[in-house]
């Protein structure tokens, strides 16, 4: 972990109708490394999330974001939010440069106008997820790959230092799932991103991240995976009986496969 912190949870609990959903959480994502939460469904992925973003206040402890006690103090576009991707209304008349110029209104001030140099911004951040050629298209014709990336360019456009996802790779298939991932981690040294996303699925991700935290309710082993999850850590987040397959980058058969 490097020594510049991006996010920083301290002892923090969140509390839902007078129940903890979220205990003891302690953890920090360094600058320019990805960090992904896993666990299972109701394990309080989601609301850590929610946590991280300021939408639930904790009810003990701190959450620190570049150095901010609130994501309200950072300037706009700071912070980039990719939610759980939804069926899209495959009709519905928006081109893929209407759907990343979204993302350049958004960390605009009220009243501040579109420009030329927001245009040149759009084939910028679609080029950076080499979707530029896909610009005209209508949004709803692309597969549900090209429909996530084009939503990465979104938030690009932003020049966030935090990109932020839930179940980022859900609908994908293995090989768009594996060409997003890559995606990640040229987007982590290319622009220098911190990147926080949760997912269910221990084994794909810990082949591509920097730290992994096992959270049910309380994270139960935070550190590099290739290290080794325990045992015990497994047990407590996913339940007894449970094998990962981890996809080593380095292992030349799950290279021929892919």
């Amino acid at each position: 972990m490097q020594d510049t912190q991006a996010v920083r949870f301290n002892d923090v609990w969140v509390s839902y109708r007078n129940k903890y959903v979220l205990e003891d959480i302690t953890f920090s994502v360094g600058e320019r490394e990805i960090f992904s939460v896993v666990g299972p469904n109701g394990g309080g992925k989601t609301t850590l999330l929610h946590t991280l973003l300021g939408l639930k206040k904790p009810a003990r402890g701190t959450v620190t974001i570049m150095g901010k006690t609130s994501a309200s103090e950072l300037p706009p576009g700071t912070i980039a939010f990719l939610p759980q991707m939804h069926h899209h209304d495959r009709t519905f008349p928006v081109s893929v440069s209407d759907v990343v110029a979204m993302g350049i209104r958004a960390a605009k001030r009220p009243g501040q106008r579109y420009t030329p140099p927001d245009r040149q911004a759009v084939r910028d951040s679609l080029a950076l997820v080499s979707m530029e050629d896909h610009i005209g298209d209508h949004f709803g014709t692309l597969s549900g790959g090209q429909q996530q990336r084009v939503l990465i360019a979104r938030a690009l456009a932003m020049h966030p230092r935090l990109l932020v996802m839930d179940e980022p790779s859900t609908g994908l298939d293995a090989v768009a799932q594996d060409s997003f991932y890559q995606l990640l981690q040229r987007l982590r040294d290319s622009e220098g991103l911190s990147i926080v996303f949760v997912s269910h699925d221990v084994g794909t991700v810990s082949g591509i991240v920097d730290q992994i935290a096992c959270l049910n309710r309380r994270i139960h082993f935070h550190g590099n995976p290739r290290d080794g999850i325990p045992a015990s850590a497994r047990e407590a987040v996913f339940g007894k009986g449970i094998n990962f397959l981890i996809h080593d980058e380095h292992c030349k058969t799950c290279r021929r496969r892919r």
